[in-house]
């Protein structure tokens, strides 16, 4: 099953994790970084960006789209494709964008390392120029990864977007992003409607998340017990699978472990 996910128009991205952006990229000035979304968020309203200028012939960074963490052993290979869908349009008729330029990678929890280059900066195939009214704009379209690698814990997806040109004059390009709408964009560049952008790979992704707190009654004292202090400990199980050389996700309840990776989140004391 195939993961999409959404360009958040304003969300920021995950705390802490700043990928350098690629030294492909000529023009970097006005670029932002925001959210890679997993799911659609009703008041993350469809906006345009920023106005991209740039210089005839030079890849222009629009935006960097970080993820949230992955598990590990997420195993993209040379089979995993990648789509994507962006309205954009160019400030007039004389800029000549015609380029859909893109990156895709994979960095570090942190954001400091890069694993692999899954799709090198370049131009998408079509080469149809930019409207000077928004229309919908294919980036990738079931695009190959040109390498294999497998996911270690915390590991995020980076895309990113931009514009090249090929003779234009005051050149500045604007793309739209956000997840508020009713319906994706369509796979064509035809489409106007104010309809999502989103980036989608063939691979369907595991992701950490936290899940629900659960509670736990340390050996010896169960409700009702008559006697000793009782003592009830609320734990948070973080990560499907947590990094041993993580202290902080385990914790002893009561001398006891009640199994890994486990952090404790709260106790009380029952008299």
């Amino acid at each position: 099953m195939a993961t999409r996910m959404y360009l958040s128009a304003t969300l920021a991205p995950p705390t802490g994790s700043n990928p350098a952006f690629d030294a492909g990229w000529a023009t970097t000035a006005s670029a932002v970084r925001r959210s890679l979304l997993i799911a659609k968020d009703s008041a993350d309203t469809l906006a345009n960006g920023a106005s991209i200028s740039s210089t005839a012939g030079q890849n222009a960074l629009h935006r960097q789209y970080v993820s949230q963490e992955m598990a590990a052993e997420n195993a993209f290979t040379t089979a995993t494709t990648f789509s994507c869908q962006i309205r954009g349009l160019e400030s007039a008729a004389n800029d000549n964008i015609i380029n859909r330029v893109r990156r895709v990678a994979i960095y570090s929890q942190s954001g400091a390392t890069l694993q692999s280059t899954l799709i090198a900066i370049g131009n998408a195939t079509s080469v149809v120029e930019w409207n000077t009214s928004l229309r919908n704009l294919t980036y990738l379209n079931a695009t190959a990864s040109t390498a294999n690698y497998t996911t270690v814990y915390g590991d995020r997806l980076v895309i990113e977007v931009g514009h090249n040109d090929s003779s234009g004059i005051t050149i500045a390009g604007t793309t739209n992003y956000g997840s508020s709408g009713a319906s994706d964009l369509t796979v064509d560049e035809t489409d106007t409607a104010a309809d999502n952008p989103w980036f989608e790979t063939s691979l369907n992704i595991v992701w950490l998340s936290p899940v629900a707190l659960e509670s736990y009654w340390p050996q010896p004292y169960q409700a009702g017990h008559v006697g000793p202090k009782m003592r009830q400990s609320v734990i948070t199980y973080f990560h499907p699978v947590a990094p041993a050389a993580n202290p902080t996700q385990v914790a002893a309840v009561m001398g006891y472990w009640p199994q890994p990776y486990l952090t404790l989140k709260e106790t009380v004391d029952y008299f």
